[in-house]
């Protein structure tokens, strides 16, 4: 995303200088981001958009098949 650079260069804290929420999880997208040629592109959530839900199944089916540690 856009702020990704910015986090990287302020030691991932954010403009408020708090922690970045969930910062090994966009350090991990920035890593797989730079290995691959990416366009990204914000669609509203909620609007019938055909890629959007397919995503939305795709993380649903995902998150449900995950185990916990607890």
């Amino acid at each position: 995303t856009k702020w990704v650079s910015g986090w990287k260069r302020n030691g991932w804290m954010t403009k408020e200088k708090s922690p970045v929420i969930n910062q090994d999880l966009w350090q991990e997208l920035d890593t797989q981001n730079a290995k691959h040629d990416t366009t990204w592109s914000w669609t509203k959530g909620h609007a019938s958009h055909a890629d959007n839900n397919r995503c939305d199944e795709l993380a649903t089916a995902a998150a449900r098949s995950q185990t916990s540690s607890r």
